[in-house]
Formats: C-alpha cells, sequence, structure tokens
C-alpha cells in the first residue's frame, strides 16, 4: 500500500503489476480547528505506455475528530432488506448490515440505542463505544421483521388510506 498526507505520492504499474489493486491510505491533516464534515478531492493521473492523460478525481469523505458524532456506513450505499413470502417453498428473505463508529473519543462510554419503525429488526439493538473502542466499527444486521402487519398501523380512515404497493 502508499500512504498520503498532505503531499503526493507516485504508484508504479508495470507489465507485472498493472492487474494487482494497491491501497492508498489517506490521513487528514489533525487540527484543533471543529469543522463539519466535508469532501476532499484527490486528482489521479497517469502518464506513459499509452495512459497519458487519463485522469480521474477521488472524492474523501473527511470527518472531523474535534467534534462528538456518528458515521454510519451502509453496505453498498444502502440498507435494502427483503421479507421471506411464506407461501413460497425456501427462505428469500435478505438481510443487510451497515457499521457504526464515533469521530472522537468519548470521556466516558456511549451508548446508540437503535429504533426500528417495526417493520425491521436490528440486531443488536443498542451499540456501546468506550475509550478504547470509539474509533472501531461495529456492524448491526438489519433483517425485515416477519410479524409486522400494516394492517394494525394506527390509520386515520377518516383522513388516510392505505393503497397497495405499485411498481413505479
Amino acid at each position: 500500500g502508499v500512504s498520503v498526507s498532505g503531499g503526493t505520492a507516485t504508484i508504479v504499474f508495470t507489465a507485472a503489476n498493472w492487474n494487482t489493486g494497491v491501497d492508498i491510505d489517506v490521513a487528514a491533516v489533525d487540527d484543533a480547528k471543529r469543522e463539519d464534515p466535508k469532501y476532499s478531492f484527490m486528482d489521479l493521473s497517469a502518464t506513459g505506455a499509452g495512459y497519458d492523460g487519463v485522469t480521474k478525481q477521488l472524492a474523501v469523505k473527511v470527518y472531523d475528530n474535534d467534534n462528538p458524532g456518528v458515521i454510519v456506513r451502509q453496505s453498498d450505499g444502502g440498507t435494502h432488506v427483503v421479507l421471506d413470502d411464506p407461501n413460497t417453498a425456501g427462505d428469500q428473505s435478505v438481510s443487510d448490515t451497515y457499521t457504526v463508529r464515533l469521530t472522537s473519543a468519548p470521556i466516558a462510554d456511549v451508548t446508540i440505542t437503535i429504533d426500528t419503525d417495526g417493520q425491521t429488526s436490528t440486531a443488536p439493538t443498542s451499540l456501546t463505544f468506550t475509550t478504547s473502542n470509539w474509533y472501531i466499527e461495529q456492524t448491526v444486521t438489519v433483517t425485515a421483521d416477519p410479524t409486522y402487519d400494516p394492517d394494525s398501523s394506527s390509520i386515520d380512515t377518516t383522513t388516510q388510506k392505505i393503497f397497495a404497493p405499485r411498481p413505479h
């Protein structure tokens, strides 16, 4: 891998290693200034062997470690679950995961409680971060709740109506 912190790094690909990926570690400058999350942009450019002029820009989301906050990272950029159809053989349900971590070290334990709308359930239902594990991502598994009954929702039938799901 390659590490970059406020500078430029060079990666050389050859005929022997062109098809092997390279991990690039990026570190933000640590200061005492409180800032909102923002994007920092990295420009990659290639030269030589027919690659002259090939460029790519990478957006890196930077979270300030001077502000207390929570980072939620969804698998594949979203959380998607599917409820099993009990009228079909086999289990077609699909669960998904996301990870959670803090943006800065707490001075005492921090507990995050996960509250769903009833259509899904999570495992675990709460996460605890300490002064020694605040930066380690904890995984939450989301599953469609087979006991959820949309007909039991508190719907005011004088002002609201339930419509059947339709494709968009």
